[in-house]
């Protein structure tokens, strides 16, 4: 009688197979809940090697010469190789996107000399732009109408322009294999929808099977939910690439002295404290951090990062660098570090 019952209904005739056809109780249950977490393991395993690969069959070649073809441009921003300035706004919206690249516009103007701490606290003073200025620092001079301006001006003048250069310096570490395509990381979405769709799809079916059996499957229900729950919270795709973190993590690391350096005041040049500013924030660079009260600087530029007003303490608002010693690209090689040193119940599975 029961297998009439079993075969009157097309779920439990089609799925008359394991796991949909395990007997009714609490080990479906179990079994259910080791597929949904190797299922999310297996689906963010298949889309990180996606991405990887993608990533990887994308990266710039550099062409052996350049004869029958333009030779190759040197790769920027290669592990092992020091950077140059031109290369801050990329490694700054690499770290933090449009956040850093405005910490890195306001460090580099204050760099370039032109940008300074007026008398009156909580304002900027406005010099003529020198000469050699990045294109970035007149993009900010082009905002800023005079010649004593607000410090939150300056901010929201330098989120402008960090927020209109934000596409460009984006497509730009793509280009790099540092940032995931778009095209990529709709392909690993894919992936991960379709590991996804199969492991929620199991539960579906064993809830309409066990249901035209008339089976209670109220426990399978709910655990179907935090199963797809599960799926949900772990669906973000990072945009930046393994590529990415491993350049962020080596510059970073290799500029620790660098950063020390401009602290205490031994590292002045440009590079330095733009190269400071790019890895580390405003707060790396004494003279720029004290430029912002603490309640402006914290709440402006730290909202993302939480907790960030405790850096703006009494010794980041030391503007006293006197020495001459610096670390520039030229004289720190690829490798360390670079600063003065240079060196159940029953029937409810379904």
């Amino acid at each position: 009688m029961s297998t009439l019952f079993a075969a009157s209904g097309p779920w439990s005739r089609t799925f008359d197979f394991f796991p949909f056809n395990i007997s009714s109780g609490p080990e479906f249950l179990v079994i259910y809940a080791l597929i949904g977490v190797v299922g999310v393991l297996v689906a963010k395993f298949g889309q990180s090697l996606l991405l990887g690969l993608r990533t990887s069959l994308r990266a710039p070649q550099a062409r052996a010469d350049g004869y029958r073809h333009a030779a190759a441009q040197p790769r920027r921003l290669v592990v092992g190789t020091y950077p140059s300035i031109d290369d801050a706004l990329h490694i700054a919206y690499l770290r933090a996107e449009t956040q850093g690249v405005a910490d890195a516009i306001l460090t580099q103007a204050t760099a370039e000399g032109w940008l300074q701490p007026a008398p009156v606290a909580g304002t900027l003073s406005v010099f003529p732009l020198p000469n050699n200025a990045s294109a970035a620092s007149r993009e900010l001079a082009a905002n800023l109408h005079a010649t004593s301006v607000a410090a939150v001006s300056a901010t929201r003048a330098a989120r402008v322009v960090a927020e209109r250069n934000a596409g460009e310096l984006e497509l730009e570490l793509e280009a790099m294999g540092f940032y995931h395509t778009p095209t990529t990381r709709f392909w690993g979405a894919l992936a991960y929808l379709g590991v996804a769709s199969a492991v929620v799809g199991v539960g579906a079916i064993r809830a309409l099977r066990g249901s035209e059996l008339g089976r209670p499957i109220g426990f399978l229900a709910i655990e179907l939910l935090v199963v797809a729950g599960g799926f949900f919270a772990f669906r973000r795709i990072p945009k930046r690439s393994s590529h990415g973190d491993a350049y962020l993590r080596w510059i970073t690391d290799s500029t620790v002295s660098l950063r020390e350096d401009v602290r205490s005041g031994r590292a002045q040049q440009p590079i330095d404290w733009v190269l400071a500013g790019a890895t580390a924030g405003l707060f790396a660079v004494p003279v720029v951090a004290a430029m912002w009260p603490a309640p402006v600087a914290a709440s402006t530029f730290f909202d993302s990062s939480g907790g960030a007003g405790s850096m703006w303490d009494s010794s980041s608002s030391s503007s006293s660098c006197s020495s001459s010693s610096s670390c520039s690209s030229s004289s720190c090689g690829g490798g360390g570090g670079c600063g003065s040193s240079c060196g159940g119940g029953g029937g409810c599975g379904g």
